[in-house]
């Protein structure tokens, strides 16, 4: 208990002298400045890399979106000239004189 007391008593001193160096609190808060300035530098840079990351997967997105649209379109087209194809073709019906049924049999 005793050396627990004394050794909070000499993390204390050890502080207390610390603050009171002026040039050694100086020199701290130039380093945390300095780390600070290196940090601020860093969030900028990666904030920018981000939001340039950020903008080509839009991009990509954007192109995906639109070419997605533009084959369901051509898609939807198909089909429907398909199914017209299918209509007229049911439409359409040829019949044959009888005597060309006979010329198509001599054949």
């Amino acid at each position: 208990m005793l050396d627990d007391k004394r050794s909070d008593l000499d993390t204390l001193k050890t502080k207390v002298n610390s603050l009171q160096d002026h040039e050694a609190f100086e020199k701290l808060i130039s380093q945390l400045q300095a780390r600070l300035d290196e940090l601020e530098t860093f969030r900028k840079d990666q904030h920018q890399t981000n939001n340039s990351t950020k903008q080509a997967m839009l991009g990509e997105i954007q192109e995906f979106v639109q070419y997605y649209t533009e084959l369901k379109a051509h898609e939807e087209k198909s089909l429907q000239d398909l199914k017209q194809y299918g209509e007229s073709r049911e439409k359409f019906n040829i019949s044959l004189s009888k005597e060309d049924q006979n010329l198509l049999k001599t054949l």
